[in-house]
C-alpha cells in the first residue's frame, strides 16, 4: 500500500516541476527527491540490486563495430536525439545478462546525480568485461560519467 502512495506522489510532483518551476537550481533538486522516492518504491518490490562500475561509450566504429548506429538488440541510435539526450541507453556486461534482459529498465544510483534515475538496457559489452555497465553517450558528451562506482536494480519488478 505505501509503494502505490509513492508512485501517486512521484507521479504528481514530476507534473508539478514541469509545469510550475523554472529555476534550474530547484528542478534539479526535486528531481532528486523523485529519483529517491522512486529507489525507496522499487526497494519495497524488490531486493535484487548489484554493484557495479559504470563508464560509457560513443556510437563510433572504433569503440563498437562496423553497424556502430546499432545495438546488440538491433535498436537503431538516433544521433539527433542522442546529442539531445533523449535516449538513456546502457550496455551491460555479459555476466549481467543472468539478471537482466534487452529492454529492461533499470535504476542507477550513485554519486553523480547527472546519470541517476531509469536507464534501458539496449547493448552489451565485449566478453572480458564483468560486473559493469556503459552508457551510450554523445560524442560531446556533458555527463561527465568517468569510471563510476554504482548500484543498479530493474525497475518495476
Amino acid at each position: 500500500m505505501r509503494w502505490i502512495l509513492i508512485i501517486i506522489l512521484s507521479l504528481a510532483l514530476t507534473a508539478f516541476i514541469h509545469q510550475h518551476i523554472k529555476d534550474t537550481e530547484e528542478k534539479e533538486m526535486l528531481r532528486n527527491e523523485l529519483f529517491d522516492l522512486m529507489w525507496e518504491k522499487d526497494s519495497l518490490q524488490s531486493i535484487e540490486q548489484h554493484y557495479v562500475i559504470g563508464t560509457y561509450y560513443n556510437p563510433v566504429v572504433n569503440q563498437c563495430d562496423v553497424d556502430c548506429l546499432f545495438t546488440a538488440n538491433m535498436s537503431y541510435i538516433d544521433t539527433i536525439a542522442l546529442k539531445n539526450y533523449q535516449l538513456r541507453w546502457v550496455a551491460i556486461s555479459r555476466d549481467l545478462l543472468e539478471h537482466y534482459n534487452f529492454d529492461d529498465t533499470i535504476i542507477v544510483h550513485s554519486n553523480n546525480q547527472k546519470i541517476n534515475g531509469l536507464w534501458v538496457i539496449k547493448d552489451v559489452m565485449n566478453k572480458r568485461y564483468q560486473k559493469r555497465i556503459d552508457f551510450l553517450v554523445p560524442l560531446d558528451d556533458t555527463l561527465q560519467i568517468g569510471k563510476i562506482a554504482l548500484k543498479i536494480k530493474k525497475y518495476g519488478t
